[in-house]
């Protein structure tokens, strides 16, 4: 796969549904036999932010136990990644009174990586059957069904067996 797909961050501004989280677009050469395609995964750029804005404060964290002088730089970082997870608290339509008393950035950041790595692997399911499934000329692109989903979305089937339970034959 590594010489059909390419994969980068983006920000998620410039991408062409800047809501995603990651977007597979097909290139216009063979990739494992002609008529199949190679990719290009996008993915937006907002979960680097969230991860430096997390590692300047966990390491901000660390050198103010060492030394008890801050400076306006690391509480800048600090307040950055706090404002960013009210925000995601805001986005989310959560109410200041169902929301958790104390906001566990650990527990945040783990979230983070966790959505991360699903990202890569659903778009890793589109970048494999547009790569391998071969295709006529001018054939319109159709992910296969997963026994069980309402609908073909390759990317989701394969996260949900992953994470929710096993496949089931068709």
């Amino acid at each position: 796969m590594v010489q059909w797909t390419s994969w980068a961050f983006r920000d998620g501004a410039k991408m062409e549904d800047n809501a995603a989280y990651g977007i597979t677009q097909s290139i216009a050469r063979d990739a494992s036999a002609s008529e199949t395609l190679q990719t290009y995964i996008n993915l937006n750029s907002v979960h680097l932010e969230v991860l430096r804005l997390y590692d300047k404060t966990s390491s901000d964290e660390e050198k103010e136990s060492d030394d008890e002088e801050t400076d306006s730089d690391d509480n800048q970082a600090n307040c950055d990644y706090e404002a960013l997870l009210e925000d995601t608290l805001d986005i989310a339509g959560i109410k200041e009174s169902r929301s958790l008393p104390e906001f566990h950035p650990t527990s945040a950041i783990l979230r983070t990586y966790l959505q991360l790595a699903v990202v890569i692997v659903h778009e890793f399911a589109h970048a494999f059957n547009i790569a391998y499934y071969v295709r006529q000329p001018g054939e319109i692109h159709v992910e296969p069904w997963v026994a069980g989903d309402r609908l073909n979305e390759l990317g989701w089937a394969l996260i949900h067996n992953i994470l929710a339970g096993n496949p089931r034959d068709t």
